[in-house]
């Protein structure tokens, strides 16, 4: 229980004393719902500004992964490209350049975040298997060479 007194400067008179009873406010059923729609609002919200975060993320898994075939198709092509000409030099140097070159190309999209790492490694390894493959060609190519020219 509060008292609550009026004391005007300007009318000494006018002096007044009241009790003041201040009784707990009981939500009406308007306001309960009233609340209710604010919280499943921002419930709402917070569940809906997460599935946009993983709907862009999915698509960004799904680019990387769509630009990483792609790359898988284009090294294959190189090297089967050039495979039925495996023992002309000259072909083989090419495709040796391509081979390179796509090395370079994949390194890059992976510091733009165009492809994954693990897309990286499995690109690059396969990269890699066939440089690997075509050095060790044109050694044997070299090899056999240097060998009929020793037994001439």
């Amino acid at each position: 229980m509060y008292k609550v007194s009026v004391n005007p400067d300007s009318f000494k008179e006018l002096y007044s004393t009241a009790d003041l009873t201040v009784h707990e406010h009981v939500m009406t059923f308007d306001e309960t719902i009233n609340r209710i729609n604010i919280f499943l609002g921002i419930i709402g919200a917070v569940i809906g500004f997460r599935e946009v975060y993983e709907l862009k993320k999915g698509r960004d898994e799904k680019k990387q992964r769509h630009n990483a075939a792609i790359q898988m198709n284009s090294i294959n092509q190189i090297y089967h490209r050039f495979e039925p000409d495996r023992h002309k030099l000259e072909k083989q140097q090419e495709a040796l350049i391509l081979l390179k070159q796509k090395r370079d190309q994949i390194l890059q999209m992976y510091e733009k975040k165009e492809i994954s790492a693990g897309h990286y490694e499995t690109l690059d390894s396969k990269n890699s298997e066939y440089i690997k493959n075509s050095l060790l060609k044109r050694t044997k190519r070299k090899n056999r060479k240097n060998i009929i020219v020793k037994n001439v």
